[in-house]
Parts: C-alpha cells; sequence; structure tokens
C-alpha cells in the first residue's frame, strides 16, 4: 500500500510531491496545519480560484502570490501576518480576502484598487487602515464591529 504525501510534503518547494506539480489545481485547503512559510512555487498555481491559509502560523507570505490570476477567494485568517505583499493588490480576480485574526499593522495602499466584495479584517488590534481603504468599506466596518480604535487611527492620518 502506498502512503498519500503529508502536506508538508505538497508544500515543500524542493520535494518529490511538489506543490509546483499542481498546475490545475482550482482549490487548495491547508488550514491547521501548523506551516510557517509557503514556497515561491505556489505562484505557479495558474489555475488556483480558492486558497485557504487559515489557523496556521505563517508570518509572511510570498510576492508570487501576486501571479495567481485566477484566485478569487483568500483566507490567511488566524495567522501571524504582520503585513501583505503589494502583490495581493494586483490579483485580478481577487472577490473575498480573510485577514482577520493576525498581527496585521498596516495595509497597502495599493489594496485599494483590488476588485474586492468582501474584505475581512476584525482581530488586528494595532492594524492602521489607509484613508483610501476606510472611504471604500465603512458600512463593513460598522456591520463587522472592527474596533473603534483603529477606526478612529485611520479618520486622523493625514
Amino acid at each position: 500500500m502506498t502512503r498519500a504525501p503529508s502536506v508538508s510534503a505538497f508544500i515543500d518547494s524542493g520535494a518529490q510531491y511538489s506543490i509546483g506539480n499542481l498546475a490545475q489545481l482550482q482549490h487548495l485547503n491547508v488550514s491547521g496545519n501548523a506551516l510557517n512559510a509557503l514556497p515561491a512555487a505556489i505562484g505557479g498555481l495558474n489555475q488556483l480560484r480558492q486558497l485557504d491559509l487559515s489557523d496556521n502560523s505563517l508570518n509572511a507570505l510570498p510576492e508570487t502570490l501576486g501571479q495567481l490570476a485566477q484566485l478569487e477567494q483568500l483566507d490567511v485568517s488566524h495567522n501571524q501576518l504582520t503585513a501583505l505583499p503589494d502583490t495581493i493588490a494586483a490579483l485580478p480576480a481577487l472577490r473575498d480576502l480573510d485577514l482577520s485574526d493576525n498581527a496585521l499593522t498596516t495595509l497597502p495602499d495599493t489594496l485599494r484598487d483590488a476588485p474586492l466584495d468582501s474584505l475581512m479584517l476584525q482581530g488586528n488590534p494595532a492594524l492602521d487602515i489607509p484613508d483610501s481603504l476606510l472611504g471604500q468599506y465603512v458600512p463593513w466596518y460598522r456591520r463587522h464591529a472592527v474596533n473603534d480604535e483603529s477606526r478612529a487611527r485611520a479618520r486622523t492620518r493625514t
């Protein structure tokens, strides 16, 4: 009997079963696997539409995520992210972005150009929200109870 490779074997870009070999993959859920890094090869998943990286130990995302032109949903909630790569905003199909419960302190100004329908930010107590985003998502903030201190800081920025 052949054992299926582990999640870490797929994530390790040097492994026999590298994630880079899954070119037709459309949905990837590696939530809850204690991952602390992603390989740059993840940017080669040209058909990927949904990526769930939630509940891991990620503190950074590779710039190559910006190459996932088909990506519609990205969930990186419940990690340890402090910043995002600017390439996230260049994803032309991205509609749902869940950044909740991380350690984000700022967001790329370029995120204002992303074609998002949903942006989840709650649980990032030190987040400084750019004015350009605040204006687009104020109704969302009110509905989802993002802490008032973050909103106040963003409103008073000059």
